[in-house]
């Protein structure tokens, strides 16, 4: 059962990170990245121009850092709800599925899950 929790929890995890708008969040701060460095490349700008850029760029970049941050918290705290509800109902121990998630079998298991998971979403 202790697999079976694991398996849940980290389909709720994922589930989670799209729901948070997580992937999303962290889309967009590549999209900015890769704008600030474009703009570094642009021969048409001048220096103050790139520099200003940048700038923007960076503060933009600061405010998708935190975002990420506490929407992937929240993610883990609604993907550890689970698990915490299965050990309340005397099912499974969190300890033993918080156990197993960080060794290579839960890693192996992890990386099933999420492609598996990768490869029946949804076409958008």
């Amino acid at each position: 059962m202790t697999y079976v929790a694991a398996i849940l929890a980290t389909a709720c995890f994922g589930i989670a990170l799209r729901w948070l708008g997580v992937v999303a969040a962290a889309g967009r701060a590549v999209a900015t990245s890769r704008e600030a460095a474009e703009s570094m490349r642009d021969p048409a700008l001048s220096d103050l121009e790139k520099e200003h850029r940048v700038q923007k760029a960076s503060l933009s970049l600061m405010r998708s850092f935190v975002s990420i941050v506490a929407r992937g918290t929240g993610a883990f705290l609604l993907a550890i709800v689970p698990v915490l509800a299965l050990q309340l109902s005397g099912i499974v121990q969190a300890s033993a599925v918080s156990h197993l998630l960080v060794t290579w079998q839960g890693i192996l298991l992890t990386c099933v899950v999420m492609t598996v998971a990768f490869l029946l979403r949804p076409a958008h």
